[in-house]
């Protein structure tokens, strides 16, 4: 354990307070004892004042590495446990230097908690902040190429000009790093005071930190993938592997395995993400209608099916459009959002923008076909053209939404939960309309056949939509059920907190448009086929009811999900 430099003009009288461990007889003898010794702070504040304090430059030389990193090495933080006393001045100085708003940190100091064998309680202080990993997910994440890492030092920049802040690094970065400036319409990070570095000065947090817990040191990176193979930075904090962090935490002893984050019991739902969740279902709902019409076009061909096309083509472009446009609102600056493609290589919310926006211009093409009537003419494998590139592109968009969110830490949004999740919606959504829709076509139509195929039709389709929706069901209750324990499932332990209501509406919703009313009316069909009105209300409901019970599974999707991050940084 290194020694802070004052400590050699620590007076030896301090000494003389600890008691022989042989005359502690009483528990207040062992209480005084340790609180003999001064402080951190207090260590520092009589080091200023009875000696003369050397030049800046010097004083703080030993807390930075000597020469540049060379081939294979970077710069990267070093926190001594042992000496970090919680004090938080690195929050401050990082926070004043660089110019920060008022909630708004680069680095933040928290604390691991935890009680023994024998009882007694244990708290270890954690500062700590971006970790300039080796393989960034804030930068793998980043449609526009907004990050970079700096070839010779590693350090990991954020490029304010070049963000629209989209805040899809706050879901990539394990660590909760990045953060979002609502004022500023854009994220910024820890750049480890790299302006500073260049001159061969020590970060604000190096620098201001009055028991040097803190220090910059050159690492190899070959290290580094070795050492986060199977490992963690600190108790509770996401597996290093993900994104291979360069930090290293120092301490004599090594942390006991029971202690865990005291933001623990912080745990908050995350934000809702309206204009996400408003552009997930309307995307999902227009795919499905398109993918349910063409399941159905056998059975429906009994129907004017160019005016049943029309309509299904109007109505599922109408929804994409919905969707691309409220996309835009959760942009910091939408006005740039043109250059979200530009991370195609590495990102996957640039693979999905640009696949909704060939699916949007099939099916602006595929309507257009539908409504001019080329269908009925010469036309008939362009439109056929039109017709599989809106159903490939968009079972494709669905797919690459939900590995969006694969990509991410995040608890439960693995694809295992999140693309059932998303492509059973597509089959609800999708099923619904395709109901509502026929079933108005198929009763304004005074055709004895029709009516007759009617009870087969909507029998059909209710199969669909309850059982798609059971098996949704009991994929987002696989999320609770193998952890029932609160403190042991942070996702349940959020839902039945904060997100009771929602979690109670989307549990009535769904099994009311997805289960009930589609039963009663498979059931009952035959008696409301000569009474139109009844028909239409009843599938009308379904979609209505199913829709919504979607929007309220969207909002518990973004608000319960759950994410480890460090010591000190709330975790949602």
């Amino acid at each position: 354990m290194s020694t802070p430099l004052y400590q050699d003009n620590i007076t030896e009288s301090t000494s003389s307070f600890q008691p022989d461990s042989a005359e502690l007889e009483t528990m207040i003898d062992a209480y005084l004892g340790r609180q003999s010794d001064m402080s951190a702070v207090e260590r520092f504040a009589q080091f200023h004042e009875s000696t003369d304090v050397p030049q800046q430059e010097n004083f703080y030389r030993e807390l930075m590495p000597i020469g540049v990193p060379g081939e294979g090495e970077q710069f990267a933080f070093e926190v001594d446990l042992d000496l970090c006393s919680g004090c938080k001045a690195c929050v401050t100085a990082c926070h004043n230097l660089n110019g920060l708003e008022e909630n708004e940190t680069w680095r933040d100091v928290g604390y691991l908690y935890g009680t023994d064998t024998t009882g007694e309680s244990i708290a270890q202080h954690v500062t700590t902040a971006c970790h300039h990993c080796l393989d960034p997910g804030c930068m793998k994440g980043c449609p526009v190429n907004a990050y970079e890492k700096d070839s010779n030092t590693g350090i990991v920049h954020h490029l304010d000009d070049q963000c629209i802040g989209c805040q899809y690094c706050t879901f990539t970065c394990p660590y909760d790093v990045p953060k979002y400036s609502p004022s500023l319409g854009i994220v910024r990070k820890c750049d480890m005071c790299s302006d500073r570095l260049t001159v061969g000065e020590a970060p604000a947090c190096v620098q201001a930190c009055p028991t040097e817990a803190i220090r910059i040191n050159i690492v190899n990176t070959d290290d580094v993938e070795r050492k986060n193979h199977d490992s963690i930075l600190i108790n509770g904090a996401a597996s290093s592997k993900f994104t291979q962090p360069t930090t290293t935490f120092k301490k004599e002893k090594p942390l006991p395995e029971f202690l865990q984050s005291g933001s623990n019991h912080l745990r908050k739902a995350s934000p809702a993400h309206t204009p996400l969740i408003i552009m997930l279902v309307f995307t999902q709902l227009s795919v499905g209608m398109h993918a349910m019409n063409w399941l159905f076009r056998s059975m429906l061909m009994e129907i004017s099916l160019n005016s049943l096309t029309v309509t299904h083509a109007v109505i599922s472009l109408f929804s994409a459009l919905i969707a691309l446009g409220a996309s835009t609102l959760h942009l910091g600056r939408p006005l740039y959002a043109f250059r979200a493609v530009v991370g195609l290589r590495t990102s996957w919310l640039s693979r999905e923008i640009i696949i909704f926006m060939v699916y949007a211009f099939s099916s602006i093409l595929f309507a257009v076909l539908v409504l001019t009537g080329t269908t009925n003419s010469g036309l008939d494998n362009l439109h056929r053209t039109a017709n599989y590139s809106v159903l490939i592109f968009g079972l494709a968009g669905v797919f690459s939404s939900a590995m969006v969110y694969h990509c991410t830490p995040r608890y439960y949004w693995n694809f295992i939960m999140t693309g059932p999740k998303f492509f059973l919606t597509t089959i609800i959504l999708g099923a619904t309309s395709v109901l509502a829709i026929s079933i108005f076509f198929m009763l304004i139509l005074e055709n004895i056949n029709i009516h007759q195929q009617l009870q087969t039709i909507c029998q059909t389709i209710c199969t669909i939509i309850i059982l798609a929706t059971l098996s949704k069901m009991a994929v987002e209750h696989a999320i609770v059920l193998p952890n029932r324990k609160l403190e042991l499932n942070p996702v349940m332990k959020i839902i039945n907190s904060d997100l009771r209501d929602i979690a109670v509406f989307r549990m009535i919703f769904g099994i009311l448009g997805g289960v009930i009313l589609p039963l009663f009316l498979y059931y009952q069909v035959s008696l409301f086929v000569e009474k139109a009105f009844v028909l239409m209300c009843l599938s009308v409901m379904i979609f209505i009811f199913s829709l919504i019970g979607e929007f309220f599974e969207r909002r518990l999707f973004f608000m319960a999900a759950s994410t480890t991050t460090m010591p000190g940084r709330i975790a949602n």
